[in-house]
C-alpha cells in the first residue's frame, strides 16, 4: 500500500484502478482518502468504473487494470486463492481472517479509515417514543445469531449506533467526505 501510493504520486498516468461502482462511489472515496494524504494527482490516475465488482475484479485479473478498490469480501476468494493479494484496507484496525496480515492505511502513514456502513433513516418529525422503538427492532437485530453469522461471514463490524450517535457520526463524516469528494473533483468549486 505505501509502495503504491508512492507510485501514484510519481507517477499517476502510468497506472489504472478499477472502481467497482460509480465515481463518487465508496470505493472511490476510499481510494481517495490516501491518495489525498499521499499527495497524489488523482486527477492523472486513470480510473475506471465498472457495473459490478466481478467486472472489476475480471479486469484485474486479467490484467486490463493494475489494482482494484473494492469490498473485501467480493474479493476474498481471489485473495485465498493467490490470484490476487490484498494490499491495505481502509477498516479503523485490522481485520481478522484472511486479512489479518493485511495492514490499514493508518498503519502505512495515510489518512484511510473509511468504513462501509448502513443505516435506517425515520421521517422528520419521529416522536422519541417512535425513534426508541426503531433503534430497540433494530438493535435486537443487530444481536441476532443470524446477522452476527451473515456479518461473520462477510467479516464485518457488527457495531450498532442509536440516533444520538449516528447523527454524532455523520456530522463529523460530513466534513471528511467533504474535503475527499473536493479532492477527487466530485464538488462544484465555489
Amino acid at each position: 500500500g505505501k509502495d503504491l501510493m508512492e507510485e501514484l504520486r510519481k507517477n499517476p498516468d502510468k497506472y489504472q484502478i478499477a472502481l467497482s461502482s460509480a465515481l463518487g462511489g465508496t470505493h472511490h472515496l476510499s481510494l481517495g482518502l490516501p491518495a489525498r494524504s499521499a499527495g497524489v494527482d488523482m486527477k492523472r490516475v486513470k480510473l475506471v468504473s465498472f457495473n459490478s465488482s466481478s467486472d472489476a475484479i475480471a479486469a484485474v485479473l486479467g490484467g486490463h487494470v493494475n489494482v482494484i478498490s473494492t469490498s473485501t469480501g467480493t474479493v476474498m476468494p481471489h485473495v485465498q486463492s493467490g490470484k490476487l493479494r490484498a494490499i491495505a484496507v481502509s477498516a479503523p484496525k485490522r481485520m481478522t481472517g484472511q486479512f489479518a496480515e493485511t495492514p490499514t492505511w493508518a498503519e502505512l502513514g495515510q489518512k484511510g479509515t473509511w468504513e462501509n456502513w448502513r443505516g435506517v433513516i425515520g421521517a422528520k418529525g419521529m416522536t422519541p417514543a417512535q425513534v426508541s422503538f426503531w433503534e430497540d427492532v433494530l438493535r435486537r437485530v443487530n444481536e441476532s445469531e443470524a446477522f452476527r453469522g451473515y456479518a461473520a461471514k462477510n467479516q464485518w463490524d457488527t457495531g450498532f449506533k442509536g440516533a444520538a450517535d449516528t447523527t454524532r457520526f455523520l456530522t463529523a463524516q460530513y466534513t471528511e467526505l467533504q474535503e475527499v469528494m473536493s479532492f477527487l473533483g466530485l464538488t462544484k468549486q465555489q
